[in-house]
């Protein structure tokens, strides 16, 4: 099982590769929010959605995506953290 806090680490580092970011170390180590990053939109939504699904082995339900919940990492971690089955 993951914890939260390993779990955010990967998002940051997931969110910032699949969405080509470009962020600096520290902007990644206090990223929380990806609605707060320049050009998230609907699509750079679903690619991340694609990348977190095959990163953690998890399928999200049509209920949940929806881009307030997506887009806040910490919460988002909490969900992956409780949800997920696979290995770090």
């Amino acid at each position: 099982m993951f914890t939260p806090d390993l779990v955010l680490q990967r998002l940051r580092r997931l969110a910032s590769s699949s969405l080509n970011l470009n962020l600096t170390a520290e902007e990644l180590a206090t990223l929380t929010r990806l609605d707060e990053v320049t050009g998230f939109d609907s699509l750079t939504v679903l690619e991340f959605v694609s990348a977190v699904e095959k990163e953690f082995g998890l399928t999200f339900q049509a209920g949940e995506l929806r881009t307030d919940f997506l887009a806040d990492l910490p919460r988002l971690a909490e969900y992956i953290s409780a949800h997920s089955g696979a290995a770090c």
